[in-house]
């Protein structure tokens, strides 16, 4: 009897043992919805397992959240390898041989993708119901999990970006992504002549500004600066100016998230700018995308600030990540965090990103206080080289800092249940040998 209980308990611990261990291991890691250069029906998913271990997917399911895609996998995902699940035929991908054909399409408008496991729990998902994130329709070029962040379904944090490569990267290390040509303007080197005093959370967009604010006059050049320019066809093409950036973030404030929380843009250019049309895209949770209002003027040399109240966006505690659009969906600049401390901001630094406990909403970030403030004198090479760097960094450190924490988080509830276990069934056993001798 002692025997066939601790084999019980053996069987339940390993049961347990089982989706902890599947969990955060196989994600979604490159999505193909805009198919190939030879045609748009040709669309292709793959999986990533991060683990150290080969995974069987027999009885797993990657459906839609509508279910208007169902697939269900089987086969065997290898130890740090990948799974192609190919549309309709094996010629969706040539030269590469899929590890499963799938019916079913995705809408370039987007989708919600759910991965579960054989005891329905969900694995991984990507959720974008209101518009694939990453990705181009017209060059074919996927949408695919930076290369620096595998295994983040732990804390809901995942980031993607455009393939590099026209068709993506099947079965092969994602790309570095497109680098975007912005020039990343630290704090430094920020040129304010007065910071506001300002501290209110719940003013308007359109009212927080630098004190070295645009007139009127300004404010109308800058409507032009957006930019129109003359082709030699004669035909206006809006171009957007740079040197536009996200600078401080407020995800974890003193007392209501849904009232204290805020993003502030900051614009290094001399010239007033009019962010009308221009959207904010967070990643993380019920995912929200904020089309700046017609009213959204921000000065030269100056910030903007745009609270929850406004956005609606929620700055998740836990790890989330925001990007910048112009109107022409082009990002401009990224930011991301894996975890917020209490009350304390996220901002731009001469050293990069750093959390302070001292908010500047509307003003210079208090790092750059002890740094000469001049213009900003940057070459393009220089420009993209430091974007390339920081961003490459901020996202390294977010990946890093989740992988630190998602195993042990994992382990350790493992180790709880398997010791309750235990317990029990010494309890059990105890009391059946007791019962045995009288």
């Amino acid at each position: 009897m002692k025997k066939c209980f601790l084999l019980l308990s053996f069987c339940i611990c390993f049961l347990l043992l089982q989706p902890a261990i599947s969990l955060a291991a196989v994600i979604i890691n490159e999505i193909a919805w805009m198919g190939t250069t030879n045609s748009s029906n040709d669309e292709w998913i793959e999986l990533f397992n991060n683990s150290e271990t080969e995974i069987n997917l027999n009885g797993w399911l990657l459906k839609s959240s509508d279910e208007k895609l169902k697939i269900n996998l089987k086969g065997n995902i290898p130890s740090q390898g990948f799974f192609l699940l190919e549309r309709t035929d094996d010629q969706t991908v040539p030269n590469i041989k899929a590890d499963l054909i799938y019916k079913g399409s995705l809408s370039n408008n987007g989708e919600a993708l759910i991965l579960t496991d054989n005891n329905g729990a969900i694995v991984d998902q990507a959720d974008f119901q209101d518009g694939w994130l990453s990705g181009d329709n017209k060059t074919k070029q996927t949408m695919e999990r930076t290369s620096s962040v595998k295994s983040v379904s732990d804390t809901g944090l995942t980031l993607w970006q455009s393939s590099q490569n026209v068709g993506g990267t099947p079965k092969e290390t994602n790309s570095q992504g497109i680098i975007n040509n912005q020039k990343l303007i630290t704090n430094d080197q920020l040129v304010m002549s007065e910071a506001l005093p300002t501290t209110s959370t719940s003013t308007s967009a359109s009212s927080v500004s630098s004190s070295a604010s645009a007139s009127t006059s300004e404010i109308t050049e800058a409507a032009s600066l957006q930019i129109t320019a003359t082709t030699n066809s004669s035909q206006k093409q809006i171009v957007y100016p740079k040197n536009i950036f996200i600078n401080e973030i407020l995800p974890a404030p003193e007392g209501p998230d849904d009232k204290n929380e805020w993003v502030e843009i900051f614009n290094a250019n001399d010239f007033a700018v009019n962010l009308a049309g221009w959207q904010i895209k967070d990643v993380v949770g019920a995912t929200k995308t904020y089309t700046l209002p017609n009213n959204s003027q921000i000065p030269a040399n100056g910030f903007l600030l745009i609270p929850r109240t406004d956005s609606k966006i929620t700055l998740q505690n836990n790890g989330d990540g925001l990007g910048l659009f112009n109107p022409k969906s082009e990002m401009v600049d990224q930011v991301a965090y894996s975890s917020a401390p209490n009350n304390q901001s996220y901002s731009h630094s001469p050293n990069g990103w750093v959390w302070g406990s001292i908010l500047t909403p509307g003003a210079v970030n208090k790092a750059s206080e002890n740094y000469k403030q001049t213009s900003p004198i940057i070459t393009e090479q220089t420009a993209t080289a430091a974007s390339q760097a920081a961003m490459s960094n901020n996202i390294a450190s977010a990946a890093a800092q989740i992988n630190n924490f998602a195993p042990r988080t994992s382990h350790l509830l493992t180790f709880v249940l398997g010791l309750i276990i235990a317990l029990i069934s010494a309890i059990i056993v105890f009391f059946l040998r007791k019962k045995s001798k009288n």
